[in-house]
């Protein structure tokens, strides 16, 4: 954590978007929970507010799930809401896509409204709990882990590549006075 005072230090407020710690990897939560404890002090004593927006790993933060700056010119969220499903590459998800759907259709503001569309990312963030999380650090075993199963790798390579065209569609969707979509997550 130490490495982030630079770039917390002197400024007034910092936004976290998305992410921040895990929240829903229940063998991960206690570890992720000190080092968020750690960045908030960081930022206490820096005199930085500290700014966190949900992610599809920690969607229990309070608030809208975006941020409208510069009078809705600039938007910041952390990016699952621009993927019908929030994360088409997971495990939970590409084994039974149907909890995706009924939420959906439980909420049809959510096609048009973006508060709405984010609740719903926290929904379904929420409905997938991570069964089990990849052992090892090393650069073959996180190979191996995107691989498994094998449309998940082609699943993370197809957001990646469409993220622009889902962000242009997502920016006209729900701010189309925004000039600026900044996002997380990929």
């Amino acid at each position: 954590m130490e490495s982030l005072r630079p770039l917390v230090a002197g400024a007034g407020t910092v936004v976290f978007n998305g992410d921040t710690w895990q929240e829903l990897a229940r063998e991960l939560e206690a570890g992720s929970a000190g080092m968020l404890e750690e960045l908030r002090g960081i930022c206490r004593e820096e005199g930085c507010e500290a700014v966190f927006l949900p992610g599809n790993h920690d969607p229990g933060w309070p608030g809208g799930g975006y941020l409208e700056l510069e009078g809705g010119r600039v938007i910041v969220t952390h990016g699952d809401t621009l993927l019908r499903s929030g994360a088409p590459w997971k495990r939970e998800i590409l084994l039974d896509p149907r909890p995706v759907e009924e939420l959906w259709a439980a909420r049809p503001a959510a096609g048009h409204d973006a508060r709405e569309r984010h609740q719903l990312a926290r929904e379904i963030s929420v409905s997938y709990p991570v069964v089990k999380h990849p052992d090892g650090r090393t650069l073959f075993r996180r190979l191996l882990d995107a691989m498994h199963p094998p449309q998940r790798a082609w699943e993370m390579l197809k957001a990646w590549w469409n993220q622009p065209d889902r962000g242009l569609e997502f920016r006209d969707r729900y701010f189309p006075a925004a000039e600026f979509l900044i996002i997380g997550h990929f």
